[in-house]
């Protein structure tokens, strides 16, 4: 028996959605089936296709007149004991550039070893414990032997007898491979990488991941990260099978940005084995009978030569035996170590949760760079169903030590209140279907008379709609109401009106069919609450085969969106009173980078030009424009810009070397080919990365904060500004104005 139909009923007038089935078995065991799917005048369809074996293999998706083909399958490979699965994913007939592929290579126990998808490489490796092999030698039948059972036996009712069937096993455990990953690069000397996972069970840790990408024939590494994990008792009786049976929880991340490798010429090497006729040489009759299989029914045309060429050459360091790989140096600006430590004592209320965060930068040489560590505690305290988590910022600088709270309810886990940095605390309460009913802030003044409480009232109320309505009153008494339909969109806000005693909409949204904003309209209104004007925008969705587009009516403007398909292009105009204005069309490149920006005229020509080109690892490299000059960028191991170059004049920037922060500390100018360079101006920051000091044009400015706010307090100093001099009685006398001017300025700027 199977399904033929399937309707659902929607509120809010929404139409209903039928779903059809078709099924259309073949003589080959294999079958298609068909769905068709509508709701209004939307109809989408969906040919599934199934091979013998029941798996999908292949879907046609129709939907607005576009038909995309999509294509999945695996195969296990016996020589390199594992599993290659790929998806294919693109409009029907479309070129290779249009083509969305991905493929994934699992071993025998299921884990991601490598995955390809959008150019990008990620390769994985385990560490594994031992392998339980249990044998069944022999089948005993034991029989309840109650004297119930006997007696309702011998009377032959059989009533109350009860036997299972019992297996007498042998076991045995199979050493898994050891670690790999760990051996093969030249690591930092870290101890803690490394996993004392429990060898009575079968378990696998991720222990690195290696992302890069091909490109020129050339591996390009863009990171290396590897694991570390440590072991925490379990809290209670152990059961008697397993005297020791421990947790294992993940403890140091090392990660390596930019890493140059020296296996690049073993790597190519191997990699250009990987064509059509030696894969066949390699592995026998695998091309043969496993690309055939690998592309069922011919349902990815062309794509085998693709898996052994191109796309093959990347799987070479996951799939065959690995390569000896060595980093070429350790670089500055490049490595970072986090550890994580737990609470380890079975009689302590905080067992098994975070003690202690690090964080470091590693130098080229491998060890902590100076005062880049940052330290996070935590501490726990459980008392009434409330658990208090207190989070405290360490620093050898008492300026940026930080420390913050938040109290938790152990029996619904909703937060219960907060208490900032600044001891400013925020309180909540819920009803009884959890939802927020009461938000109070108090801000600390210097007595507690000082003090400053603000609340904000929530209510809720269901609408005949099936949808709810959120009342929210703020501290100030003003009132604001915003609704929202059954599936949670949001439909309406409003704004009550004192004046007018009524709600006052401020926003309403309609939805189409799709489940997309349809209509959209804005009101504002004067002093006096009387209406001034309603902004009205309608947005459609059109879709073709080589196209899709948006368009957005805004009264007599209309705002197109148009993405073509072939050329990966998005065309972006407008029209007022049907009168074409200028358009933009930018061009994306495969990975979603943008290539190439235009700003075309109403006839076509073009205004402005501007080409990107990016560097191996995906950063911006070069920007050319018409009728501008060139700008070159040059970045760290951490992807910040260091150098811009651009007519002859090179912007240079520097970082510090104990932070990660985005915010150069230093920024100098210098002609090519000369040696003298000027400085524009340089910052200070303190360890939370906020601007301590800044100096432009021999000024200095100097900030404060509080706790771990942004917001830094400056103080400017006091100007002397001389009156002109006044002479009585034989006294020269001079007049002095002094004057304090405070400011405040985000430090992060």
């Amino acid at each position: 028996m199977r399904v033929v139909s399937h309707e659902v009923s929607f509120v809010d007038d929404l139409p209903k959605q039928l779903t059809c089935y078709a099924y259309q078995p073949a003589e080959d065991g294999s079958s298609i089936t068909t769905t068709t799917t509508t709701q209004g005048s939307a109809v989408t369809t969906s040919i599934k296709h199934f091979d013998k074996r029941g798996q999908l293999y292949k879907e046609l998706l129709s939907e607005d007149g576009v038909t995309v083909e999509i294509l999945q399958g695996a195969y296990f490979v016996k020589p390199w004991n594992a599993c290659i699965g790929y998806t294919k994913k693109a409009p029907v007939g479309a070129e290779a550039n249009e083509q969305s592929v991905s493929f994934w290579v699992l071993d025998l126990d299921g884990n991601l070893i490598c995955l390809f998808q959008n150019g990008i490489f990620t390769q994985r490796t385990y560490y594994k414990t031992y392998t339980m092999s249990v044998d069944a030698k022999n089948a005993v039948i034991v029989v309840d032997e109650s004297l119930f059972a006997w007696f309702t036996a011998i009377i032959g009712l059989n009533r109350g007898t009860s036997y299972g069937i019992r297996y007498d096993t042998e076991g045995m455990k199979l050493p898994a491979a050891p670690p790999s990953a760990t051996k093969r690069f030249n690591l930092p000397p870290i101890k803690e990488i490394g996993c004392p996972a429990n060898p009575n069970f079968f378990n696998t840790y991720l222990e690195s991941e290696r992302v890069y990408k091909w490109s020129g024939g050339k591996l390009v590494d863009l990171s290396l990260t590897f694991y570390g994990y440590t072991r925490l008792a379990i809290k209670g009786d152990s059961p008697n099978l397993v005297k020791e049976m421990d947790a294992v929880l993940p403890s140091v991340k090392l990660t390596i940005l930019a890493a140059e490798c020296e296996d690049q010429a073993v790597f190519r090497k191997e990699a250009q084995t990987f064509n059509q006729g030696e894969i066949k040489a390699l592995y026998g009759d695998w091309v043969d009978n496993g690309v055939n299989k690998f592309t069922t029914a011919q349902a990815i045309k062309g794509l085998s030569q693709s898996v052994s060429s191109t796309t093959m050459t990347g799987f070479v360091a996951a799939i065959v035996e690995p390569l000896e790989i060595k980093l070429k140096a350790w670089k500055d600006c490049s490595m970072t170590l986090e550890t994580t430590e737990y609470y380890n004592d079975v009689k302590d209320q905080s067992h098994g949760r975070v003690k202690q965060t690090t964080f470091c930068i590693l130098d080229k040489a491998g060890k902590e760079v100076p005062d880049s560590k940052q330290v996070t505690d935590f501490a726990y305290h459980m008392e009434q169903n409330k658990l208090t988590k207190t989070i405290t910022f360490n620093d050898h600088d008492s300026s940026t030590r930080a420390q913050s709270q938040e109290i938790t309810s152990i029996n619904t886990g909703l937060v219960l209140g907060t208490i900032g940095s600044l001891k400013e605390q925020t309180e909540f309460a819920y009803d009884e279907q959890s939802r927020l009913i009461k938000e109070t802030k108090t801000f600390p003044g210097t007595t507690a008379a000082e003090n400053v409480t603000l609340e904000t009232h929530y209510a809720y109320l269901e609408l005949d709609n099936k949808g709810i309505a959120v009342d929210c009153t703020l501290p100030s008494g003003e009132r604001q109401s915003s609704a929202y339909d059954a599936f949670g969109r949001p439909t309406a806000s409003y704004l009550y009106s004192e004046a007018k005693q009524s709600w006052l909409p401020l926003v309403t949204i309609d939805y189409g069919p799709d489940g997309l904003t349809q209509t959209n309209i804005e009101y504002d209104y004067d002093a006096q609450d009387n209406e001034l004007c309603r902004i009205e925008s309608i947005r459609k969705i059109e879709r073709t085969q080589e196209w899709d587009q948006q368009s957005l009516v805004l009264g007599n403007i209309v705002r197109y969106e148009r993405y073509l398909h072939d050329t990966r292009q998005l065309r972006v105009w407008q029209t007022l009173d049907d009168q074409q204005t200028d358009a933009t069309l930018t061009t994306y490149n495969t990975d979603g980078s943008i290539a190439r920006v235009q700003t075309l005229a109403a006839d076509e020509s073009v205004l402005l030009e501007t080409h990107f080109e990016y560097d191996l690892r995906g950063c911006l490299s070069k920007r050319t424009s018409t009728g501008q000059p060139d700008m070159m960028y040059e970045y760290d191991g951490f992807s910040r810009i260091t150098r811009i170059t651009c007519d002859g004049i090179t912007t240079v920037n520097e970082y510090p070397a104990n932070l990660l922060a985005e915010t150069a500390v230093k920024a100098k100018v210098q002609a090519q080919g000369s040696d003298t360079s000027y400085e524009l101006g340089g910052l200070t920051l303190d360890r939370l990365g906020r601007v301590k000091k800044s100096t432009i044009g021999g000024r200095s400015l100097d900030y404060s904060y509080s706790g771990s706010s942004r917001w830094g307090l400056h103080l400017l100093p006091a100007p002397n500004v001389k009156a002109p001099w006044v002479i009585e009685a034989g006294q020269t006398l001079s007049m002095t104005m002094i004057s304090h001017h405070p400011y405040r300025v985000k430090g992060d700027f």
